[in-house]
């Protein structure tokens, strides 16, 4: 009877350690509530030192957490997409094609900005994840919006667009016009033309 007493305390100490590190290495995984602290560290960091808070956010995006959609929207959209957005291209877009997939209707009143400054990443070159990248934001807003409303955003892009974000923009725009029946498509020719 001792030894088995002595054996299950053994194992029960093992497990409490066991748990306390699995309790450690959770407690450095950031939770919703730290988005804050994470939009904070992008915004006061450089480009490359930001990647592990647009992951969490990433997974924060896909995990459907209220408070990005709700509290920090406008803070964390600037960080992606604003004037001073200090973030990695990649990653910066990854997030936003994740955040419009799962809550569109919350983009509708600010997809020309998106639209404008996603587009502008194709004339600087870069690299073929980027490009990919941009290019999902892009059809992601067609996938999960009106198609008229695609129309109405991308032909003022289009009408400015210069170089290789011309032939994107036309060819993702064309998806949005492949989406309307003949009978919708046919009063908005000439308006889309």
């Amino acid at each position: 009877g001792t030894n088995n007493n002595i054996n299950n305390n053994n194992i029960n100490n093992r497990n409490n350690v066991n748990m306390k590190r699995s309790n450690l290495k959770q407690s450095n995984i950031p939770q919703p509530q730290d988005i804050p602290i994470l939009l904070q560290k992008i915004e006061n960091t450089s480009t490359s030192d930001s990647q592990e808070e647009l992951h969490h956010l990433i997974r924060f995006a896909r995990e459907n957490i209220d408070l990005l959609y709700t509290e920090y929207f406008d803070r964390t959209i600037a960080c992606i997409v604003g004037d001073d957005a200090s973030v990695t291209y990649e990653l910066s877009l990854v997030l936003m094609k994740e955040m419009i997939s799962m809550r569109p209707a919350l983009f509708e009143d600010i997809l020309n900005i998106i639209v404008s400054r996603v587009s502008k990443v194709f004339n600087i070159q870069p690299s073929l994840e980027v490009y990919r990248a941009a290019e999902e934001v892009l059809e992601e807003i067609v996938k999960t919006m009106p198609p008229l409303m695609c129309c109405r955003i991308f032909i003022p892009v289009i009408h400015q667009a210069e170089g290789s974000d011309l032939k994107v923009l036309i060819t993702i725009m064309s998806k949005a016009i492949s989406k309307q029946s003949h009978d919708e498509l046919l009063p908005q020719m000439s308006w889309i033309l």
